[in-house]
């Protein structure tokens, strides 16, 4: 029989190994950080499909997720579809619904940037990717890292150009660049055109 030393030293390690087990079980990934870590490791339409697979189990808080997906699989119209249906958390207390809704502006943008035809339809594309810009104009996406503010920008200021608003353009580029001088429309096609980026769809 133990004595009541070794009950003790035995009960004191069982409530260390708890404790560690508790402090492990917050650094473990949510299903939405698993799928996100199979779209960021993905490097063939197989592994893109499979982080897609991932993203739609989750509901509509992989929908921003899915729009990525889409948007890597030249599938605009469906990424369309999905950040249509992502919640619309900008406001958000919460910081990491908050970073997905950025997320689904600037996934949302592409996509209309892809198949914008009309003036409507582009000024639409200006407009999400200005408010990616206006609520952080220091953005990284949180979905692909690769992405951020002049991935953005390029699709804000080409498209306010083809539909000739010089003033709005001016204003995008000034979110991501205070100190920008430009007043023309050569100003402004020469600025987007120094930006590097990743293409979302190149």
């Amino acid at each position: 029989m133990l004595n009541k030393k070794w009950v003790g030293i035995i009960a004191m390690v069982l409530a260390i190994v708890s404790c560690e087990d508790e402090k492990l079980k917050g650094f473990e990934k949510t299903d939405y950080e698993l799928a996100n870590t199979k779209f960021q490791e993905a490097t063939s339409q197989a592994e893109y499909e499979a982080a897609l697979a991932a993203f739609k189990k989750l509901g509509s808080e992989g929908k921003v997720g899915e729009g990525f997906c889409y948007l890597v699989l030249d599938n605009p119209a469906s990424a369309i579809t999905a950040f249509a249906a992502a919640p619309n958390d900008t406001g958000s207390t919460e910081l990491p619904k908050r970073l997905r809704a950025l997320d689904k502006y600037a996934g949302w943008a592409w996509a209309l940037y892809s198949t914008a035809a009309t003036p409507t339809e582009k000024a639409d594309a200006a407009a999400k990717a200005e408010t990616v810009l206006r609520l952080d104009p220091n953005y990284t996406a949180v979905v692909d890292n690769r992405v951020d503010k002049n991935d953005v920008l390029l699709v804000a200021g080409t498209m306010y150009l083809e539909i000739n608003d010089i003033t709005s353009c001016i204003r995008a580029i000034k979110r991501v660049d205070p100190s920008f001088k430009g007043t023309t429309q050569q100003d402004c096609l020469d600025k987007i055109s120094s930006l590097s980026t990743v293409g979302l769809l190149q």
